[in-house]
């Protein structure tokens, strides 16, 4: 049910992490959706999500200060953000 994940900002052990406990978990198919960088963007990311939606911090146009993240879109809606901005 992906259609794609962008792990942005990783930081540079992450990697390792990555390749030895999580990406032997996963099926190739998921593994080909994501995409993790060390950057605060990805241009594919801003290909696939309209820049106005896009918060500036991550490459888009959005000015707000990261209130998205508790929009109660989603299926997150059930847990409480505590992401303090």
């Amino acid at each position: 049910m992906l259609d794609r994940c962008f792990i942005l900002n990783t930081p540079i052990f992450f990697d390792s992490i990555w390749e030895a406990e999580i990406k032997p978990h996963l099926s190739p198919k998921t593994i080909a959706k994501i995409t993790i960088t060390g950057e605060s963007t990805h241009k594919d990311l801003q290909e696939k999500v309209d820049v106005n939606n896009l918060p500036n911090l991550y490459g888009g146009a959005c000015e707000c200060e990261a209130t998205c993240v508790y929009s109660d879109k989603g299926p997150w809606a059930d847990v409480e953000n505590k992401i303090n901005f």
